[in-house]
């Protein structure tokens, strides 16, 4: 079996049978797919290969916001939610339409952490309503309640959530007080997170995206509103380190990627505390100063919940023979 070339880092030569060996099996980069937001009753969609302003997706069972939004190939999940509650929902990328109920978490939470491969869900930390350490998993094909995965070595909420294929980590958060704490667990195994390493400086309310290589937080909050970015190595363990800026100072982000580009959808903004309905988008290899892509159809600074059929826990390349 060979491991054919990442797929946000599609080189080398291919051939037509393998590349459609790929696309039906759900490995090949779906750069031109939706990202999803989930906040309150509204669920929006963006293309993410064309700048623009989203569209109507569907609608969510109730009026939530503070959850945590996860996706596989086919579908976009969203979990947890003011109130603390256990509820997990989901969509189907390809198409539109209302959530459809999935199952329920172990404990209900607000402002948890969410990641996933192709194969687990993971949602970690929260508020139920002191701060929770507990991560919990589920199998995304399949409906059915969540697990118990193992703890956090913090207990803390209003971090992002970052995956490649391998690994699951958790930058930052609200413990209480802004924390530079950095998890990882290995997500098709159970137990407890290991220490990373520490975020450039203590934050929270960042919003997330991945390729299969670099992590990265978006806008976050540390005693201010800031538009800073930063990314870490996932392979690897250590700091974060600071490459980027929101094109608008806010914090309270919900991201999502298609494993080139990061998407910031909403926040709340830094000059009246206002929740915005802009969207950013970014270059993960790069950095830089992030651009306007277009508008939410609502504003969304309660922390919606974001997600994507290409983002970095899905881009495992393809597992195929060659002839």
């Amino acid at each position: 079996m060979a491991n054919y070339p990442q797929i946000d880092d599609c080189q080398g030569v291919w051939k037509l049978k393998e590349v459609n060996n790929a696309v039906s099996g759900g490995y090949w980069r779906n750069a031109g797919s939706r990202a999803v937001l989930a906040s309150g009753t509204t669920i929006d969609y963006i293309t993410m290969a064309t700048e623009g302003d989203a569209s109507d997706f569907g609608d969510t069972s109730s009026d939530i916001v503070a959850r945590v939004g996860l996706g596989s190939h086919t579908r976009g999940f969203f979990a947890g939610g003011n109130g603390q509650i256990d509820v997990i929902e989901f969509i189907t990328f390809a198409t539109t339409g209302d959530v459809t109920d999935f199952g329920n978490l172990t404990d209900g939470v607000n402002l948890p952490a969410g990641l996933s491969n192709a194969t687990r869900g993971i949602v970690g930390g929260g508020r139920d309503p002191a701060m929770s350490n507990i991560i919990n998993y589920f199998t995304m094909s399949t409906a059915g309640n969540a697990s118990d995965f193992g703890d956090l070595t913090v207990a803390r909420a209003m971090m992002p959530g970052l995956a490649n294929p391998t690994r699951g980590i958790f930058a930052g958060g609200f413990a209480p007080g802004e924390q530079n704490v950095i998890d990882f667990v290995t997500i098709a195994s159970t137990g407890n997170a290991t220490d990373f390493g520490d975020m450039f400086e203590s934050q929270y309310t960042a919003g997330p995206a991945c390729s299969s290589t670099r992590g990265v937080t978006m806008g976050a909050y540390n005693d201010a509103i800031t538009g800073t970015c930063d990314f870490i190595t996932m392979a690897s363990q250590g700091k974060s380190v600071r490459f980027g800026d929101l094109s608008t100072v806010h914090m309270g982000t919900s991201g999502a990627s298609n494993s080139i580009k990061g998407f910031q959808l909403g926040g709340q903004q830094v000059s009246n505390g206002d929740a915005t309905n802009i969207i950013d988008s970014m270059v993960i290899a790069t950095g830089g100063t992030a651009v306007d892509f277009g508008n939410l159809t609502r504003t969304a600074g309660g922390k919606g919940a974001a997600c994507s059929p290409a983002h970095g826990g899905l881009s495992d390349g393809y597992q195929g023979a060659r002839p």
